[in-house]
């Protein structure tokens, strides 16, 4: 088994590094199978100069937050890749139908109330900045409980199809870029 004078510190605060970023419960087993799994990789790379060994066998094992996420099955992102395309149609939906009405809303009050042209822009610049910020914010925490809450088993909503893309749009061409799009694909 592998041990050196020195040696050990590096994985020590290595090991202690991924440990405390998961459930209790895990700290100990985790700790001595790291240790091991170390140790015996380090004692494979022979022993010219263990130290040398240790530091590139804790290189290759990578950053110790990313070792913990991967022990703890945690996602390292706030909404992780199953959610997030739904985070961001849901996201878009809103920003382009509640946001526009909402300001529209507020112009139409704050006109029926009698006040003038600085007061009715200000009020819907403050009403777009807001409500949007608000909206983005209560949105994304509430798409990372979700993900954090560990009780879901797929994404939310249907899976996905490719009928789900849009329609592709092809632009009309006007005048010179009509005729040049049209010789490009005759000429």
């Amino acid at each position: 088994m592998w041990s050196a004078s020195g040696t050990g510190t590096l994985t020590d605060r290595y090991v202690a590094e991924v440990v405390r970023r998961i459930p209790a419960d895990q700290r100990g087993d985790v700790a001595d199978e790291l240790r091991a799994t170390i140790a015996d990789t380090v004692e494979s790379h022979g022993p010219a100069d263990p130290e040398a060994a240790e530091r590139e066998v804790l290189t290759e094992m990578g950053d110790p937050i990313r070792l913990a996420a991967r022990y703890a099955d945690r996602p390292l992102s706030l909404i992780g890749s199953g959610l997030y395309p739904t985070y961001i149609r849901l996201l878009t939906v809103l920003l382009c139908t509640v946001l526009p009405a909402v300001t529209a809303v507020t112009v139409v009050l704050d006109i029926l109330d009698g006040r003038g042209a600085d007061e009715v822009i200000g009020g819907a610049v403050t009403a777009v900045f807001s409500l949007g910020a608000q909206m983005i914010a209560w949105l994304t925490v509430v798409f990372a409980l979700i993900e954090r809450s560990g009780k879901r088993t797929g994404t939310v909503g249907r899976d996905w199809t490719p009928d789900d893309l849009p329609e592709r749009r092809v632009p009309k061409k006007h005048g010179a870029a009509a005729y040049a799009g049209w010789c490009g694909t005759r000429c």
